[in-house]
């Protein structure tokens, strides 16, 4: 190495958070499936090359978490083969209308991870084209789903070019003549020149102090303001229990209709996600009845609090080049809005969300949510006692995550080749006790707006399934009937 390099270091709070969440099985893991311009499983050999320049460019990707003596770092594991990263599935059965169905779905989320072990925390399924990125939370958050398939996307189109052999095995390593999966992706001890940047500094530096409060005392702070009439919240449709299991309702909007809701919103200032947010708490009003007010968040990301000035000499290299991607957690879940129940659509409404919403993003004092666990954690231990703690009631109604508008380019330094992302679509797993609904939403130019709503399916004796899927079909026709008014 020619520079030093950060390799391992200690978890921040909010990681100390997640590393918890995963260990005591309250949470699975999160994916985004590309749907490529190539057909990915056919090419074995561009699927290695571009993954280990992957894992070698950030090396969070490639790191576990380990305990030491008074806390856990994190550290790149000591190997892996080509197969503990990818698993090759057949597309049949699995791909419906051109993307991932509900069942694969499914399938994804029951992938776990396993802690303090020498094993990868993300996994590539691939079908043909398909590709799910599968990821552990700690080392990432939802935004590097699309983060990595900007990456990889890149470094296939610059694998696939017979003239970048040299200068890859100069910065990468000598390329096998034959890969399969049993091949060695990665191997620390021989590897460890290879790295040219350090992992990416904690989220946590970048804002205040949890102790500090993030409504700055104000009583009429929107996650502090009950509807007027509605004192108590709704308590969820079961209670929570780790005996449940997720469904999927892929919610699709083709690039026209997309454009139309975006249009619709931008000429009214608002955005989409309180659009979504506002129609799904109208939609869904014969689930929470009209007794109590429903509490809904919207996640958010701190990225654009990392300032130049305050990132660590160890990362301003890789923060000052242009196109590395801040890999790493910065999601937050937001702050609440309290919603009575709702009989009527109104944009005001929507506008007063998307306020909101604005000045949230400017907050620095939102990680005040970790303060409970602050309080009573342990840097070694699982934290299993404040986790069980949450299982007697449902936090929220809903969650919703927007990874936004992802515009990927057209490669064509392969001759013959076209490298792009046609497509894509975001699930992840629901904690029993965190919400109801949780909203997956993503965007692309070619596959249009992909709303992936998860929820526990272990009952259903509420409402039947065919009233639940009628209810996000209503959802479906809501969004765009009020996009046309």
């Amino acid at each position: 190495m020619t520079k030093k390099l950060v390799l391992s270091r200690p978890l921040s709070l909010s990681e100390h958070f997640l590393r918890s969440r995963t260990a005591t099985r309250f949470y699975n893991n999160f994916q985004v499936t590309g749907t490529y311009s190539q057909n990915i499983s056919s090419h074995l050999i561009w699927v290695y090359m571009a993954l280990r320049k992957s894992l070698l460019d950030y090396p969070i990707l490639i790191c576990n978490i380990q305990r030491e003596k008074d806390d856990c770092v994190f550290r790149p594991i000591n190997s892996a083969k080509l197969g503990d990263i990818v698993e090759l599935s057949d597309i049949h059965g699995n791909i419906e209308n051109g993307a991932i169905n509900e069942k694969f779905m499914k399938y994804l989320n029951t992938i776990s991870f396993d802690l303090y072990s020498e094993t990868p925390l993300f996994k590539l399924v691939i079908l043909g084209e398909h590709v799910s990125a599968v990821f552990e939370h700690t080392i990432t958050d939802g935004l590097v789903g699309p983060y990595f398939h900007e990456i990889f996307l890149k470094n296939l189109d610059y694998v696939s070019n017979e003239s970048n052999c040299t200068e890859y095995e100069i910065l990468y390593g000598k390329i096998p003549t034959q890969v399969n999966l049993d091949s060695t992706l990665f191997n620390f001890e021989k590897d460890q020149s290879f790295f040219t940047h350090s992992l990416p500094p904690p989220s946590d530096i970048f804002v205040e102090d949890p102790e500090l409060d993030f409504t700055y005392g104000d009583p009429d702070y929107h996650e502090k303001a009950i509807p007027e009439g509605y004192e108590t919240k709704w308590p969820g449709r079961f209670e929570p229990t780790h005996d449940q299991s997720i469904g999927y309702k892929l919610v699709h909007f083709d690039p026209d209709e997309a454009k139309q809701l975006v249009d619709k919103c931008r000429s009214q200032g608002t955005t989409l996600t309180p659009f979504i947010q506002v129609v799904h708490v109208l939609t869904m009003q014969p689930i929470y009845g009209d007794k109590h007010y429903t509490s809904h968040r919207m996640a958010i990301t701190l990225r654009r609090h990392a300032k130049p000035e305050n990132v660590p000499d160890y990362f301003q290299d890789a923060y000052a080049e242009p196109g590395y991607k801040l890999l790493g957690g910065w999601a937050h879940v937001g702050p609440r809005e309290n919603y009575p129940p709702l009989f009527e659509f109104s944009w005001d409404k929507v506008k007063e969300i998307h306020r909101n919403l604005v000045a949230d993003t400017n907050n620095t004092r939102l990680y005040n949510i970790y303060q409970p666990f602050k309080n009573v954690y342990s840097k070694t231990s699982n934290n299993d006692e404040f986790f069980q703690l949450s299982m007697q009631a449902k936090a929220d109604a809903t969650k919703l995550s927007n990874l936004g508008f992802i515009n990927f380019p057209v490669y064509k330094s392969t001759p013959g080749i076209d490298w792009t992302v046609n497509n894509l679509v975001f699930s992840q797993d629901v904690s029993a006790p965190t919400a109801d609904f949780v909203y997956n939403i993503i965007s692309t130019p070619l596959g249009g707006l992909n709303i992936v709503v998860s929820f526990q399916d272990h009952r259903s004796d509420d409402l039947s399934n065919e009233s639940l899927e009628g209810l996000v079909a209503k959802f479906r026709h809501n969004l765009l009937f009020y996009s046309e008014k």
